[in-house]
């Protein structure tokens, strides 16, 4: 092993370490007793009645929302949204720490950072006889109504669009002559969602409610299933 690369163990506890300090700046926490009593939360007590049922243990999940803000959707003192289930549509009730509200407000407070809100990258290409860049995105408004097109040039491109955007991203620009060094073959090939997926049940045994309110409060981990 390159002495210059640490160990597993070593990676271990630095993703540790830094998933602790994302955790603390997104004020990631589980949910509150209080809120999963509330009626709208029906729902979350049945899954754990399933789980006593499966003889699991419940592991509570940490949620990058403000639960105070949750509790004011269920009084009417902010916009419905987490507590009806409607949270992956949006949070229009502004419940959710979204990095806009901590790392990306942080970063522009440095004055070395520029957020371009609303601007849809299209294409991305080496430019010739450089080692730089070249980004081009479409400006839009909140309707998708295209405004301008821009084009941007760095010395150092980090990509950060998701799993499905920022394949799609390296494959069309490729296809399009625009990354020709991009050669490696397993580009687009063995990604998936990163871990996110929605599941709907039928016929179910239990009284969840109407309008089942959000995000989750347990996970088990079942480490026999061989397909899990």
């Amino acid at each position: 092993m390159d002495p210059g690369v640490p160990g597993r163990a070593e990676l271990r506890r630095v993703r540790l370490r830094l998933l602790a300090r994302a955790r603390q700046n997104l004020g990631a926490a589980t949910i509150p007793t209080d809120v999963q009593n509330t009626p709208q939360f029906k729902g979350a007590r049945a899954w754990l009645q399933y789980i006593a049922e499966f003889g699991q243990t419940p592991v509570p999940i940490p949620f990058a929302v403000n639960w105070d803000t949750i509790r004011k959707e269920m009084t009417g003192q902010a916009p419905p949204c987490h507590s009806i289930g409607e949270g992956p549509y949006g949070s229009n009730s502004g419940a959710k720490n979204s990095v806009d509200r901590n790392y990306l407000q942080w970063a522009a407070a440095t004055g070395n950072v520029t957020t371009l809100a609303l601007h849809d990258v299209t294409g991305i290409r080496e430019v010739s006889g450089q080692d730089r860049f070249e980004v081009t995105c479409r400006q839009i408004d909140e309707y998708g109504t295209v405004l301008s097109t821009k084009t941007f040039v760095c010395d150092f491109l980090f990509m950060a669009a998701g799993s499905v955007y920022t394949t799609s991203l390296l494959l069309t620009s490729r296809a399009r002559g625009g990354l020709p060094r991009l050669v490696n073959a397993n580009v687009g090939k063995g990604w998936g969602n990163n871990g996110d997926f929605l599941v709907a049940r039928l016929n179910l045994r239990k009284d969840v409610g109407t309008a089942q309110g959000g995000p989750g409060n347990v996970k088990f981990i079942d480490g026999q299933n061989p397909y899990a």
